[in-house]
């Protein structure tokens, strides 16, 4: 509860009060304060073995399966914008036929 409400404090002082807003005035768990602490971690540009030792993880494993989600996630974020920019700038084009087709596999399962 400590560094909840110290996070809170200092979020208070930031320009953007709707975030503050959103945590203050809702309930929410230790889990959620580690996700937050975690992604900050990881925007510092700490390795999984550093965010474990912050983090107070007894096994590395779990640190490094939040690590490579987030990784993971926005590598593709990442590979979407630039499929989306090749597309809109007619650097390449996108079959539709073969989306169908996948689009088709899927609906049964098989993508």
């Amino acid at each position: 509860m400590k560094v909840k409400k110290a996070f809170l404090r200092a979020l208070s002082m930031e320009e953007n009060i709707g975030d503050y807003a959103l945590l203050a005035e809702n309930s929410w768990s230790t889990h959620i304060g580690r996700g937050v602490f975690t992604n900050f971690l990881l925007d510092l540009g700490l390795n999984p073995t550093q965010i474990a030792i912050a983090r107070g993880d007894r096994d590395i494993n779990s640190a490094l399966a939040y690590v490579d989600e987030k990784t993971a996630i926005e590598n593709m974020k990442v590979a979407i914008n630039f499929i989306q920019e090749a597309y809109d700038n007619k650097v390449s084009t996108i079959d539709t036929a073969y989306l169908e087709k996948w689009e088709e596999a899927s609906d049964k399962g098989h993508g």
